[in-house]
Parts: C-alpha cells; sequence; structure tokens
C-alpha cells in the first residue's frame, strides 16, 4: 500500500510477514511505486547492491525502525570507481603547483607538454606512460625534425611533470628518470667572435649596452640571464655569479665566475 501523509509517501509493506510503515523521499506516486518494487525484492533476495539512494535509504529505515542490525552491504555505500588520472589531468595540476605556477620556463613547459600531448592525446592515463613510450617519443620527435635540444627539453619537462605528481601521490614512479638525454654534440656552436671583433662591435654600440656586450662575451651567459641579472646574484668578493633555477633556461643552479675585465662594470651603480 502506498499513501500520501502531508508531501511524504508512505509506503506499507510485509517484508518478514507483518506489516511496516516507512517514509519515503519519493517525489510522486510512481516513484513511491518503483522503490518499493526494489525494496521487497532487495530484502527478500538480500542483496542491497543495486538499489538506488532513495531505495536505500527506505531499507535502512526498515532496519532502523525495526532495531535490527542493517546488512554491511547496505550500511556501507558502494564505492564509486575511482577516475583514472590523464596526461590532461595532470597537466593542470601541474602547472597550478606553487614551483611551477609562477616559473619563468613555464611558457615552455606549456610548448613541450604540447607536444606531448599531441603526441600521446589528452585521454592518455599517466600510469600508463612507460619507459619504452618515452623512447618511442624521442625517436618520432627527432623523425619530425625536432632537434635534440628540443626533445631533451620536452623529455625533461615531463619528467618535472611526473615528479610534481609524485609529491602529491598521484603515482608511485617516474618512468622518465631511466630515459637517457640524446646527445646534442650535432648542435654545438663552432662560430666565436674574437676580442677584436667585439672590441669592434662595442665602438658602435651605445655605451649603456657595452656592460652587457662585454659580460656576454666574457662570461658566455644568455641575453636573458645578463639582462635579468640582480645585485643580490653577483659576489665580488668572490668575483662569482650565482643564478638560481627561475634564473636560467636550463632550470638549475649556475655559477659564472666573473673575469677580471667585468670588475669595473661590476661596480658601475
Amino acid at each position: 500500500m502506498i499513501l500520501r501523509r502531508g508531501k511524504a509517501w508512505y509506503l506499507k509493506i510485509k517484508p518478514f510477514g507483518h506489516p511496516i510503515w516507512v517514509r519515503t523521499l519519493a517525489g510522486t506516486k510512481q516513484e513511491a511505486r518503483e522503490i518499493e518494487r526494489a525494496v521487497l525484492i532487495a530484502l527478500r533476495v538480500d542483496d542491497y547492491r543495486s538499489l538506488w539512494p532513495e531505495a536505500r535509504e527506505v531499507c535502512l529505515r526498515i532496519y532502523e525502525n525495526q532495531g535490527w542490525t542493517a546488512p554491511e552491504d547496505l550500511v556501507k555505500k558502494r564505492e564509486e570507481p575511482k577516475r583514472e588520472l590523464t596526461l590532461w589531468d595532470a597537466a593542470k595540476i601541474f602547472f597550478d603547483y606553487p614551483t611551477v605556477r609562477n616559473a619563468k620556463a613555464k611558457e615552455r613547459y606549456t610548448y613541450a607538454l604540447g607536444h606531448i600531448i599531441e603526441a600521446w592525446g589528452k585521454n592518455r592515463p599517466l600510469n600508463s606512460i612507460k619507459v619504452a613510450d618515452v623512447r618511442a617519443y624521442q625517436a618520432k620527435r627527432l623523425q619530425t625534425g625536432a632537434s635534440p635540444s628540443t626533445v631533451n627539453w620536452e623529455k625533461g619537462t615531463l619528467s618535472k611533470l611526473f615528479q610534481v605528481m609524485l609529491e602529491l601521490e598521484h603515482v608511485e614512479s617516474n618512468p622518465v628518470r631511466q630515459v637517457k638525454n640524446l646527445s646534442q654534440k650535432s648542435e654545438e656552436r663552432q662560430v666565436y667572435l674574437s676580442f677584436s671583433d667585439v672590441e669592434k662591435i662595442a665602438g658602435k654600440c651605445p655605451e649603456w649596452f657595452r656592460p652587457i656586450l662585454w659580460t656576454a662575451y666574457y662570461s658566455g651567459m644568455r641575453r636573458g640571464e645578463i639582462v635579468d641579472l640582480t645585485r643580490n646574484r653577483v659576489n665580488l668578493s668572490k668575483r662569482m655569479i650565482y643564478l638560481g633555477p627561475e634564473d636560467t633556461k636550463e632550470g638549475h643552479w649556475k655559477r659564472v665566475p666573473i673575469h677580471r675585465e667585468l670588475v669595473p662594470f661590476s661596480k658601475t651603480p
């Protein structure tokens, strides 16, 4: 029997021989009837796994009202299957990580992961990426014309992503660490400017630019490293420049000796 009292629908059922009244969360009489049917079947076969939340609530209410101990699979809700972390999910978490969010290399990380996601797809489960996959990716990128240094940067970015996922306990290992970098010997620069060449260039440059030029010549630092250099990175007593991971293209600490010819420029306010 189904009866409405106030705004609630009640069921009068006889699951174990005697009638029991129980309130439901049904919004209509039809919903109450469907709940009644499901509850009666579940009670008779003692299997509650297929019950939806409203029907499960009615079963629990019956056991509580009668003072009975509810079966474990009725009390314990079925756990929702855990969604597997995809490459795209990991990338979003990675770019929001504190050490990455404001990193100078963030744009390069974006570019690198863009190529990786394009190759493997957004929905590639992160845990499915193995050592062999990374090596195959390296070979394929070289075939498409990417330079070894570019492929190494992309591999390094992927390794950094895995490291962040390890710290957040989303994965248990970093397969990228087992893959060696590609040789970059073929990319080594073979053209060098002589002192006289740099001196001629300096003579044609405005005065404010000369310290930058000579710093590049004597230190080998990149343009960005020189332009962004601050006083707290320079130790004149030790004649050493200390660059942090956020200052370098490689993303790690670097020590650069200060040539004696650069000391006068270093003291310039």
